[in-house]
């Protein structure tokens, strides 16, 4: 195994561990009180983590198993916004934050030199803006 492999598996421990962490957290809202369903964030939750779990059970460092991670962390991102009705500054805060998260283990962009920032580190701006992160003349 390389580096990146023996760092993709230890940090998979992670991931699964924090989708059940968010598990937690949705059952202690259901349970203390939300005007959310219930059904929808206990039962979207755990439809959610479960599959997420099976993926990372058969191939914990697989694509497909990083992109159903990748989903799962997203969607659960969702479920704890209704299910907390968070003011609009919190939610934005909290989605970018995982957004930020997922995208340090972007490893397809994290060998290309075009994408880095001045310390080294890959750039969600230069990632995703058209010109290559150069204004216009």
């Amino acid at each position: 195994m390389n580096a990146l492999q023996v760092l993709r598996s230890k940090v998979s421990y992670g991931v699964i561990a924090l989708l059940w962490v968010n598990i937690a957290v949705l059952v202690a809202r259901a349970v203390y009180g939300t005007d959310a369903s219930i059904p929808i964030i206990l039962g979207g939750g755990l439809i959610i983590t479960l599959a997420a779990t099976a993926t990372w059970y058969f191939d914990r460092t697989g694509p497909v198993t990083r992109i159903v991670t990748s989903i799962a962390q997203f969607a659960q991102v969702s479920l704890l916004v209704y299910a907390f009705e968070f003011a609009v500054a919190d939610r934005h805060a909290y989605v970018f934050l995982r957004v930020a998260r997922r995208l340090r283990g972007m490893d397809r962009l994290a060998g290309d030199r075009r994408f880095r920032g001045r310390n080294g580190a890959a750039s969600p701006y230069l990632v995703f803006c058209p010109s290559g992160g150069r204004f216009p003349e």
